[in-house]
């Protein structure tokens, strides 16, 4: 009998898998903005999450308190170089959940600065790698995630940035659920690669523009980072 009770013990307080425990991007991906995020997974019965601990190449460097599931939960300011990321998280019924992965930062690592050239814009699409990466290709019919800045021609002026706030843009690729010169200018990349791109109006917001930042027949400046392709 106290065996019996003992084994069902040990099953109830068995550790939860990773899989069910957390939602953390792929190793897949590269990590931009030095920033990646993740969250814990919502607890069956009326269990909840009590702490959870982050660290990072064996130092601490986050704890939360009472973590809320789907709740997003961010690390900032991570290495340059390739990392181990480990969390340990417990519940109130006394379960332990563990995780590491070893995750690389997109090789640029920064934001960039756009310089626009004096002179008049082209009048084709200008597609230009200040970086070549090395992981998965950006093609019609994929999912991508994207760094971006984007500037406009005639004034020089920032108008939208992913950088901010360390969250990627995502979309399908060639699907037409972007800008004409977004879909076109980013296939061929491979993930880990920057890329600048120069649209003129009919590949961006043509005639109309997005009044008051984009002017109409405005010609767009973006340099793109691509952190993640998946179908």
């Amino acid at each position: 009998m106290l065996a019996t009770l003992a084994a069902a013990s040990a099953l109830l307080l068995a550790p939860i898998p990773p899989v069910k425990a957390f939602d953390l991007p792929t190793v897949k991906e590269c990590v931009g903005a030095r920033t990646l995020t993740f969250s814990l997974r919502p607890l069956p019965r009326d269990a909840q999450w009590t702490r959870a601990t982050v660290t990072v190449d064996g130092k601490r460097v986050k704890r939360i308190n009472k973590p809320r599931p789907t709740r997003d939960i961010r690390v900032r300011s991570l290495p340059l170089t390739t990392f181990e990321l480990a969390i340990s998280a417990r519940t109130s019924d006394g379960r332990t959940a563990t995780v590491k992965r070893t995750y690389h930062p997109c090789p640029q690592g920064a934001k960039p600065t756009i310089t626009i050239p004096d002179g008049p814009p082209p009048t084709t699409l200008v597609t230009r790698d200040l970086l070549v990466g090395t992981g998965a290709t950006a093609r019609a019919g994929k999912d991508a995630k994207v760094h971006y800045v984007l500037v406009t021609y005639s004034n020089r002026k920032e108008i939208d940035s992913t950088w901010g706030t360390g969250e990627p843009f995502e979309f399908s690729l060639g699907q037409g659920f972007v800008i004409k010169g977004f879909d076109e200018g980013i296939a061929g990349m491979r993930v880990g690669g920057r890329r600048e791109i120069v649209m003129p109006p009919e590949f961006g917001y043509g005639e109309a523009g997005v009044p008051p930042e984009i002017r109409e027949n405005e010609t767009l400046v973006f340099v793109v980072d691509l952190v993640a392709v998946s179908s």
